[in-house]
């Protein structure tokens, strides 16, 4: 299926080419829903994160089932949260904060 092609496309991409981005300077961060990505994928996704975590020359930004009103909504939660710990005063709420919560952060 077309799924399945796109899935082996990432596959071949993380395989071939994350020494060579991580060598260039390139974040790699994957957004949105990853709950029906098979674990083999999961896996090497999480590897190239950690690997690529500390890299600023560039961000490339995969999205799975990103929807930017749940990522909206997510972080207001995670901001409501903080506030109700006593972490932050609802004063300290900005647009700055809100998109630091955001998974494209």
């Amino acid at each position: 299926t077309e799924i399945k092609g796109l899935m082996n496309i990432l596959r071949r991409t993380l395989n071939k080419d994350l020494v060579e981005f991580h060598e260039r300077g390139i974040r790699l961060k994957v957004v949105g829903s990853r709950a029906n990505l098979p674990a083999d994928l999961l896996a090497m996704i999480d590897h190239a994160e950690q690997l690529t975590a500390p890299n600023t020359k560039l961000t490339l930004l995969i999205n799975f089932n990103y929807d930017g009103r749940t990522d909206i909504v997510e972080s207001a939660k995670a901001i409501a949260r903080k506030v109700q710990a006593g972490l932050i005063a609802p004063e300290e709420i900005t647009e700055n904060l809100l998109t630091a919560h955001t998974m494209t952060a």
